[in-house]
């Protein structure tokens, strides 16, 4: 599906460029000359993408060829590889190179460029060896790594033989990420926090060996899910955080996060407009008074979940635990509660019955009240209002109406 030519995407005359990286039969030949190895081109897919309009566009691919999958990026806007960039390129080993050259410009329509993982413009320590990023950490070991996840230009996730290991562009996020662990790691089962540098964006954590909870097992997961909560949330702040640094993330702060993807929907389906403008007023107008705090996970969804597995006979049983903890904050119960429900909304029809469903059971066995529960509903499914689009979602468009739709139904319940 080319974005740019779909109905209500604007072409933007300020970023020559853009419509080329959605047009993805062109796209296909670019990509195709690019690849260093034998095999042919099957199938491209855009998984995401990050786009300021008049400035920046970054689309992350998932490529099949042969029997196997590459991901690779294309930007357009973005600032030129820096030297330190270019010569760590110049030295990836021909076996972890993907790309005639490691950075493909593409001489059309201003001239994007493309990249193979793992080369990142915007995260040049994935083009460090394995000893180099353990040696970095104080690891006594390393490599091989395998990939466990990558956003583009942002943070990517390597699994070491006795480590998981996040990377980070901004050492500031790295530096937060560590002291979260370090908040909830004596607290709540997680995966401990072993090692960082932050001026170079990484931290290690503890490997565990198991597998993530699946969306569809959300039900199923529920009642273990408030029983983590309710762990979590009975933590004092004073113990887990004697200096009081985690920050705060009260109402206010969710209406302030709703401003880009709310844009965004309405850059590419204008008649959605007044809707959408209606809704931040009533969530505005609706907000609740900011209450009593709890120590709060600040991301919590079913794919936070980790089971370990179980060991032969006499050996450690299975056990759940929750990681991610980069988004640690001090807010209400409901943050956490809306955020597990309102992640199931991805807009396809049953999804609100869903929603609804999970939410009302964690009313019935979380061990509170829990106040203002649709207000964080409606918050929780307007930030990610945009994930249909920035997704490529088989019929965008639509799923991000039933998502305004689900959205403005919580807001109801207000009422």
């Amino acid at each position: 599906m080319s974005l740019m030519n779909s109905p209500g995407m604007p072409v933007d005359q300020q970023l020559p460029g853009a419509s080329l990286l959605f047009d993805l039969p062109r796209m296909r030949k670019y990509v195709q000359t690019s690849f260093a190895r034998p095999g042919q081109l099957s199938q491209l897919q855009v998984r995401y993408f990050e786009y300021v309009p008049g400035q920046s566009l970054r689309v992350q691919y998932r490529a099949e060829i042969g029997t196997y999958r590459y991901d690779l990026s294309a930007q357009l806007g973005f600032p030129e590889p820096d030297r330190q960039t270019l010569t760590l390129c110049s030295k990836l080993p021909k076996e972890r190179s993907l790309a005639r050259l490691p950075i493909t410009k593409i001489f059309a329509e201003g001239n994007p460029c493309i990249t193979w993982f793992p080369v990142d413009l915007g995260l040049p320590m994935l083009l460090r060896t394995d000893v180099e990023m353990a040696d970095l950490l104080g690891m006594d070991s390393a490599g091989p790594t395998t990939r466990l996840g990558w956003k583009p230009g942002q943070r990517a996730a390597l699994r070491f033989p006795e480590a998981f290991v996040k990377v980070y562009r901004d050492p500031a996020k790295a530096l937060a990420a560590s002291n979260a662990l370090k908040v909830v790691g004596a607290h709540v089962p997680t995966a401990h926090h072993l090692h960082r540098n932050a001026e170079e964006g990484l931290v290690a954590q503890q490997l565990l060996n198991g597998s993530s909870i699946l969306r569809n097992q959300s039900l199923d997961t529920v009642d273990e899910a408030a029983g983590f909560l309710a762990g979590l949330h009975d933590v004092a702040v004073q113990t887990a955080d004697p200096n009081r640094t985690t920050p705060v993330h009260d109402p206010s702060a969710m209406l302030s996060a709703l401003g880009e993807p709310i844009k965004m929907v309405q850059l590419v389906l204008p008649h959605l407009s007044d809707r959408l403008d209606t809704l931040v007023g009533n969530l505005e107008k609706d907000a609740p008074t900011p209450g009593a705090t709890v120590l709060s996970h600040g991301d919590f969804h079913v794919g936070q979940f980790f089971r370990t597995h179980a060991g032969p006979k006499g050996q450690p049983k299975s056990e759940l635990y929750v990681v991610d903890f980069d988004k640690l904050c001090l807010a209400g119960p409901a943050l956490d509660v809306a955020n597990y429900a309102s992640t199931l909304m991805t807009g396809q029809p049953s999804d609100y019955d869903e929603m609804m469903t999970v939410s009302n059971r964690f009313c019935e066995v979380y061990p509170t009240k829990i106040d203002a529960l649709p207000w964080y509903l409606a918050a929780g499914i307007t930030r990610r209002i945009d994930r249909p689009v920035r997704r490529l979602e088989g019929d965008w468009s639509a799923q991000t109406e039933t998502m305004l739709a689900s959205a403005e139904r919580c807001l109801v319940a207000l009422r």
